[in-house]
């Protein structure tokens, strides 16, 4: 076999044929279409190894294109009795603006610098601070291993208060960047330390509270957010405790340029046109008018704020940069910036439901825009069915997931609901302990039922 595996179109293949140090042209997926390993990823010992302990013996192999949505028209059946709302829904919708924006398909160079920028375009160009070497032991070492254990209530409240006071204390960092003030190092510090905090007691939490946002307090909240499931994605790629803190101030700070843009081009209430969006690429560059020595954050931080909206295809911006230009840790936080932006409800449209969401990020690292490694840690995160996602699984059974499994993303831990009333006692099933069982689709949109702010009490 060559070094790059052949085009195989659709047909099975066996897990026998793939060769370590292979490059894959083409994605492929298990017997579920669930997807194992991105095209352009190397096959790695570990990776044959996973598929061998989880009794995998053949693949597919497929040509780059959109995930079949088998689990969207499983979801639309089990929610036949809404169908007549949806189509109420439809005939009232409005149509599309004939100004939508279409030019951030392709990504777009911005022709805004400064002194700061500048810098950075340079050391991108040669490759300085690009890379990733370990500061320290593994930050997921320290992380508290639940199991199955239910959320605990304390904790609940507590992480959510946490989280307030974060987006209380960006929301202040925000405003003094804005007015002219220097960027309060000490207060991202104080933002981080506690999310870390967190993370080391309840991972699951942590991201939980990360992937169900609102679009209040923006960009504070947003940014918050972003940065909690991207330290809590960080944490499974086994980075130390000083990286995750870079991942964070960088995901923290990247949008507080949207609070310099120009109104008159710019309508956050509206939907983004071409001359809009050429509004926002000024964004990343405008973080850096703010900030007046890049000395003042550490460097991974900047080049993340910088380049948490380039994509590994070159159809990002401020600079259209590609894979091979993109630091490791913007990678991952572009992964989580764009979760949680589909996660969160805009004036012109409503949330995406967590597990469509993944479904769109799974389509677009097909398309190049994503980097595998970030796509695995995502799920490995929060599951291909993300918490709080309620399911029904193949013995007919429906539950609400509630922790997920690591590396086996399609199999997280669920608690079992009978009815649609939350069971005083359910019963807790680990989907990797029950191999005969498999999530079937995911069911009852959670903005219907309000499921999930239920699940973390109104938090």
């Amino acid at each position: 076999m060559s070094s790059t595996i052949a085009n195989k179109g659709s047909k099975s293949l066996s897990v026998a044929e793939l060769r370590v140090g292979s490059t894959l042209r083409q994605s492929i997926f298990d017997d579920r279409e669930v997807l194992l390993l991105a095209a352009g990823s190397e096959i790695t010992t570990q990776f044959l190894e996973k598929l061998k302990s989880r009794g995998i013996k053949t693949v597919q192999m497929r040509p780059e294109k959109k995930i079949k949505n088998t689990r969207q028209e499983a979801a639309l059946k089990a929610s036949n009795k809404k169908s007549t709302n949806n189509k109420e829904t439809k005939k009232t919708a409005k149509p599309k603006s004939k100004n939508k924006v279409t030019s951030f398909k392709n990504g777009q160079v911005c022709p805004l610098r400064n002194n700061k920028t500048i810098q950075l375009d340079r050391e991108i160009s040669s490759s300085q601070h690009l890379g990733l070497p370990p500061q320290g032991p593994a930050f997921s070492d320290e992380c508290t291993k639940r199991g199955t254990e239910k959320f605990d209530k304390e904790n609940i409240q507590k992480f959510a208060a946490n989280r307030q006071k974060a987006i209380f204390q960006m929301n202040t960092v925000f405003e003094e960047m804005v007015t002219g003030n220097d960027v309060n190092t000490k207060a991202l510090t104080a933002v981080t330390d506690s999310a870390l905090d967190d993370l080391k007691n309840d991972p699951d939490l942590l991201a939980c509270l990360g992937i169900n946002p609102n679009s209040d307090e923006y960009p504070a909240r947003h940014s918050t957010l972003t940065s909690m499931l991207a330290i809590a994605m960080g944490a499974q790629l086994k980075l130390d405790r000083k990286t995750l803190t870079e991942l964070s101030i960088g995901c923290l700070i990247h949008d507080v340029g949207m609070l310099k843009l120009d109104n008159r081009h710019y309508d956050p209430d509206k939907e983004i046109t071409d001359s809009a969006w050429s509004e926002i690429t000024r964004h990343p560059i405008l973080v850096f008018e703010m900030i007046e020595n890049l000395d003042r954050i550490p460097r991974h931080s900047a080049l993340i704020a910088y380049q948490m909206h380039e994509r590994c295809n070159g159809k990002g911006y401020p600079r259209r940069l590609t894979s091979e230009q993109i630091h490791p840790l913007s990678k991952i936080a572009s992964v989580a910036d764009a979760f949680v932006a589909l996660c969160s409800p805009r004036p012109f449209r409503k949330a995406v439901q967590p597990y469509k969401a993944v479904e769109i990020l799974l389509s677009s690292a097909q398309d190049g825009y994503y980097d595998p490694s970030a796509i695995r840690a995502l799920l490995n995160t929060v599951s291909l069915f993300p918490v709080g996602s309620f399911v029904l699984l193949s013995d007919g059974r429906t539950g609400r997931v509630i922790r997920a499994n690591g590396a086996s993303f399609d199999r997280p831990i669920i608690e079992i609901w009978p009815t649609e009333e939350e069971p005083e006692n359910p019963e807790v099933v680990d989907l990797l302990e029950l191999p005969h069982i498999i999530v079937d689709s995911p069911i009852a949109p959670l903005d219907e039922l309000n499921r999930n702010e239920e699940f973390l009490m109104e938090c």
